[in-house]
This record gives C-alpha cells, structure tokens and sequence, in this order.
C-alpha cells in the first residue's frame, strides 16, 4: 500500500532509514512454531517480530526505479513511527527463534523484485 500510494502521489521519501519487512509465510511459521512447541515459558510474552537487515526505502525505490517507476523524492522526510521503531525489543523473539531454530529470511534485491511484481504497478 505504501509503494502504491507513492505511485498516486509521484512522491517518496528520501530516507535512509529501513522498511522492516517480512514475508507473511515467515510470521505465520514463526508464530505456529510457538504454539505448538507447548511451551510455558513463551505464554503470555509479547513477540515483536522485525526483520534485524530490513530493506531501506532508498533500495526499493532504486529497483522501481530500473523499472520506470519515476516520482520524485522528498529531502529531510521524517516519520515519528519509523524513529519510534528502532525502540522496540525483540529480547523475547530473538530468545524463542534461537531455541526453536528459526533463522530470519534473506531480504535481497531478487526477492523483493518479485514481490514488487506481485504489486501491478502502473509503470
């Protein structure tokens, strides 16, 4: 939504910082993991799960880009909830991944053309 909604406006953000991103499949394996491993100790805990590389949206704007997805960008953008992300503990899920053996997915430039291509854009 955010990609399309940059395509209405012809405007981005030109940020450095990163899109915490994670493909659905990967929350829904990670959070069936920690149901059925029965588990009292992971009872009640709060599990953020958030990608540690993420994807920067200078780096998905460059791939649109290739693309002709041609808007311009806006300097010295800023976003109370993306500066508020860097707060948030993943002290639980990182401990639960270790002890269930889950490794996050590799974000790359190949996987994220072919979710972008899932997007039809009006390129």
């Amino acid at each position: 939504l955010f990609i399309k909604a940059c395509q209405t406006i012809l405007t981005r953000p030109d940020i450095s910082l990163k899109f915490d991103y994670l493909p659905v499949d990967f929350v829904v394996d990670f959070i069936v993991k920690i149901i059925i491993s029965e588990r009292g100790e992971f009872l009640g805990k709060i599990f953020n799960i958030c990608h540690p590389q993420g994807v920067s949206f200078n780096q998905i704007f460059k791939l649109l880009n290739n693309r002709r997805f041609k808007i311009r960008s806006i300097n010295k953008f800023e976003s109370y909830f993306l500066k508020e992300m860097k707060f948030i503990s993943m002290k639980n899920t990182k401990r639960v991944m270790k002890e269930l053996n889950i490794e996050f997915p590799l974000i790359d430039e190949k996987t994220l053309a072919a979710y972008i291509s899932y997007l039809k854009l009006d390129i």
